[in-house]
């Protein structure tokens, strides 16, 4: 192989490995600009909730659990929702926002649900106080105080009063069944016995008028036949005396019947009043 032959190849082969370098250096730059260029079309997002692991959804995607930062997002409009712990009251709704992220900019949202306690007293109605502040009446939804210890009372007039210290909101919902003051209890008990034992006397009462009112319906029945029979004879007798007896019976008997009847329907009435009186 001649000299310019040898000359001609190195030179064909530095060439080649020129242009080798300078695609690779057209990569390297193009990849590095399109990193660039996203760089710049996003944004960053920082989540503050005030409780830990809170669901967080942007553009109706759970994307985690609060503490989150440094989220990246595309720059425009976002929305943010964040799930309230305590929705199950009433009242408390979700967090949600619209937000609109600049290219390089680092946003943060703040997020502060409140730590709420939820109480409920059997009967309703009690006072509540909270370290010696009225919060208002059960049943109620208070914030929870940010204090170490909190003093919770509940007061309820001819109840005897129901205090409790909470360290911390371990449980958001506090059911109590008030106690009564014994006096009152005893007086209640006392006048409670009272009305059922007249119910008593009023069921007794009916239960005998209902009684008297069957007898007396009977009765009535009887007379009236008794005066019906006596008038067949009257108006079949042919002799004057007989028909003077039978026409006094028949009298005597519809007398009997109007008193009886009379009596039937009192005692029904009272028998249905009676009844009615034995029932609150």
């Amino acid at each position: 192989m001649s000299m310019f032959s040898q000359l001609r190849s190195i030179n064909l082969q530095s060439r080649k490995w020129v242009a080798m370098a300078a695609l690779a250096l057209m990569l390297i730059f193009s990849k590095t600009a399109a990193l660039d260029q996203n760089q710049i079309s996003a944004g960053y997002l920082n989540i503050d909730v005030n409780l830990p692991g809170i669901p967080i959804i942007i553009d109706n995607k759970q994307i985690g659990v609060s503490p989150m930062t440094l989220v990246p997002l595309d720059t425009g409009r976002h929305t943010i929702n964040a799930l309230n712990p305590h929705r199950h009251l009433w009242g408390q709704l979700d967090f949600f926002k619209e937000i609109y992220i600049q290219p390089m900019e680092t946003l943060t949202v703040k997020i502060d649900f409140p730590s709420l306690l939820s109480i409920r007293t059997e009967p309703d109605r009690a006072e509540v106080r909270i370290n010696d502040q009225f919060m208002g009446k059960t049943p109620l939804n208070t914030p929870f105080p940010d204090d170490l210890t909190v003093e919770l009372l509940l007061q309820k007039d001819g109840f005897q009063d129901f205090k409790i210290k909470l360290d911390s909101l371990e449980q958001p919902f506090l059911s109590v069944k008030l106690k009564e003051i014994d006096e009152i209890f005893n007086l209640k008990k006392f006048l409670k016995n009272q009305q059922q034992r007249q119910k008593s006397r009023y069921r007794r009462a009916s239960y005998g008028f209902w009684t008297m009112s069957v007898l007396t319906g009977l009765s009535s029945i009887y007379f009236k036949r008794q005066a019906d029979d006596n008038y067949q004879s009257y108006l079949n007798s042919g002799s004057y005396n007989k028909m003077n007896r039978y026409y006094d019976r028949t009298i005597q008997y519809d007398h009997y019947t109007n008193i009886c009847l009379g009596l039937f329907q009192g005692c029904l009435f009272l028998s249905f009043y009676f009844m009615m009186k034995s029932y609150p």
